[in-house]
């Protein structure tokens, strides 16, 4: 189920993020791969999408795949794969949600999306979203508290978390990190999350993500001006995060670390002095 507003200029966002080559108009492609018959197919969807109105009163749409001329495996896939992307909102705090939602039903008996495909655009729509609303939670709700907390919820997946908190951090001498977020009244934590998918003893990948989820810059204070912005210092670590849900989900083989360090830059009398 989607909103319909999201769906106006769909199918340019799919062209550009899912295939190479520049989108020009509903009937041309520069991609040197793609045909004509690709295009009319890419032309006919286009207008599906652009004729959902606001007061359309339809809640169901139909593809029928049978319909699709193209030589790109998994078309429908990966069209159903960007309407769900780019349906996304972060509405949670929104007094009024003022939206319809609708769904797009494939009909046909070629072009069927394969389980294994199903899992794999779950899997990135999943961890996608949660990286999304990390970064846009506001700095008084996703405090290093929360966030950690939050990725603790995670262990239902399958994937095994680890949490330092200021004890443990300071037991393995990392100050620097604890220096951070001194001045604040949350803690400071470094957080390692694994995910062993290749089930053998190989190296493991790992990812390192900074997670500062406000960042004043302390006594060196930043300038007034897009202050604001500053709660958007953590969205390393949140794409670490997404990254590690995504693994998970569709059981990648893979053996994989990722490592986040979670803190508040605060401005206090017990923040860290410069020099």
């Amino acid at each position: 189920m989607r909103n319909a507003n999201q769906f106006k200029g769909l199918a340019k966002g799919i062209s550009k993020s899912a295939y190479p080559g520049s989108y020009t108009n509903h009937k041309e492609w520069t991609d040197s791969h793609t045909t004509k018959r690709f295009n009319d197919t890419m032309w006919r969807i286009r207008v599906l999408t652009l004729n959902i109105k606001e007061d359309d009163k339809r809640r169901d749409y139909f593809v029928n795949t049978d319909t699709i001329n193209s030589n790109i495996e998994n078309f429908a896939g990966y069209f159903l794969h960007g309407i769900k992307l780019k349906s996304y909102e972060f509405n949670i705090y929104k007094s009024k949600k003022n939206k319809k939602n609708i769904s797009i039903n494939l009909i046909g008996n070629k072009n069927k999306i394969s389980a294994h495909s199903q899992l794999r655009f779950k899997a990135i729509e999943e961890g996608s979203f949660f990286a999304r609303d990390l970064v846009s939670e506001p700095g008084n709700i996703l405090h290093p508290d929360e966030y950690a907390r939050r990725i603790t919820s995670l262990k239902k997946f399958g994937l095994k978390i680890n949490i330092y908190d200021k004890k443990k951090l300071k037991k393995l001498g990392m100050n620097a990190l604890l220096g951070v977020g001194q001045g604040s009244i949350r803690g400071s934590y470094l957080v390692t999350v694994e995910w062993n998918g290749a089930k053998n003893n190989s190296n493991p990948l790992a990812f390192v993500g900074k997670g500062v989820c406000f960042d004043t810059g302390g006594y060196s204070l930043k300038p007034a001006k897009f202050m604001e912005d500053m709660t958007y210092d953590m969205a390393g670590s949140a794409t670490v995060i997404g990254l590690m849900k995504n693994l998970a989900i569709r059981k990648a083989k893979i053996n994989v670390v990722g490592v986040v360090g979670l803190v508040e830059n605060m401005v206090s009398g017990n923040a860290q002095r410069p020099g």
